[in-house]
């Protein structure tokens, strides 16, 4: 990577780093802290888990500065990083790169630690799953980059998981819609936080191999002049599980809700419904929440549902076809599986079934409405 960051130099761009850990490196880090507690204080856990990055970082830099170019390295609170006080899951506020441009500006390449940043009390902070690639382009919008490039070690987005579906294929363009989705339930090449992030500013991605030079997948807006005559991927989720319960009045439902939030639970499709003697509510929630979701079910009359997998058929313009979800509950029919749950977002339709469907669902659904006949 240092060798293909100094070539882009030396074409003229001026050029900012974000770094990761290396492979396993915070998953030991974690490993030591729960050697010593199984709860650790999660301001001390911050301040472990940084280290990874802090390394990466470091040694990036000494290996284009062996290549003959001047790099300097930086923290994520040396580049003006800016977080709330959410310890493990911070959330970035502001960026203000000061030395990075002052880097940039003396001609040298900026290595910057990703996953980091500082609060308000300039307490150290991580920003949880996805935190590097939030990284580079939360600095990508600051800086007024002309792009952010992620590299990793796949070759871009595929249309399905290439390692379960064997018909998956590379898809050359998305736009930040469609990849927010494919992210948001289960493609895990890119995190959705990022993605959220450059849809709102309009910053132009890529996601490519860090292998090798390929051309990877490109993330725009819209693609002008296109309508997906059929849907580009297909993604799926085991880590949820699914959440219901009937209450007596609109408070109640206030109340779940607030209690949901207090407990840093993220909901998926929440739906309320008002019904004859109540309210029905249902949505689905990650597995890591189950603790604190069977705390809660005592005093709300929680239903939860663990063996649960979740189906997101991705397509700008076709998600909302009346046509297209008859064709999909068709063949759901002729498959014999009936689904728990099924909806639509404005470039997805989300099919939740029991989990034993999900593996052979996932490689049927993507051979008939991704790869199959257009509509």
């Amino acid at each position: 990577m240092a060798r293909r960051i100094v070539e882009r130099k030396r074409r003229g761009d001026d050029i900012v780093v974000v770094v990761s850990a290396m492979a396993n490196t915070t998953d030991e880090l974690i490993q030591l802290a729960f050697s010593i507690d199984k709860n650790p204080p999660e301001r001390e856990l911050d301040m472990l888990l940084t280290a990874g990055e802090r390394i990466s970082m470091a040694l990036m830099s000494i290996a284009i500065q062996k290549l003959g170019f001047d790099s300097v390295s930086f923290t994520g609170s040396q580049s003006g990083i800016i977080t709330d006080d959410d310890h493990t899951r911070a959330r970035i506020i502001d960026v203000r790169p000061t030395r990075i441009v002052e880097t940039l500006n003396s001609g040298a390449i900026a290595i910057v630690a990703g996953f980091q940043g500082v609060s308000g009390k300039k307490d150290v902070t991580t920003l949880g799953r996805g935190g590097s690639d939030t990284t580079a382009v939360a600095l990508g919008i600051a800086l007024g980059a002309g792009i952010c490039e992620i590299y990793t070690d796949v070759e871009g987005v595929f249309s399905a998981d290439p390692d379960r579906v064997k018909s998956a294929s590379l898809i050359d363009r998305l736009t930040f819609e469609e990849t927010l989705d494919m992210a948001y339930f289960g493609a895990g090449v890119i995190h959705s936080r990022a993605v959220e992030l450059a849809r709102v500013s309009g910053l132009p991605m890529l996601i490519a191999t860090s292998l090798e030079e390929k051309e990877g997948t490109r993330i725009m807006k819209k693609i002008a002049g296109m309508e997906r005559p059929r849907f580009v991927g297909i993604s799926r989720r085991e880590d949820i599980c699914m959440c219901g319960s009937r209450l007596k009045d609109i408070s109640s439902v206030r109340e779940l809700f607030k209690k949901l939030e207090k407990s840093r639970i993220r909901v998926g499709f929440p739906r309320t419904s008002k019904t004859a003697d109540g309210w029905d509510i249902s949505f689905w929630a990650e597995s890591n929440d189950i603790a604190c979701l069977e705390a809660m079910k005592k005093n709300l009359d929680l239903e939860i549902n663990e063996n649960v997998c979740l189906l997101g058929l991705v397509g700008e313009e076709i998600a909302q076809r009346a046509g297209v979800v008859a064709d999909i509950l068709d063949f759901l029919s002729e498959k014999g599986v009936e689904p728990i749950m099924i909806g639509a977002t404005q470039v997805s339709i989300v099919i939740i079934v029991e989990r034993a469907c999900g593996e052979r669902l996932e490689g049927a659904l993507h051979d008939r409405f991704v790869m199959g006949e257009a509509f």
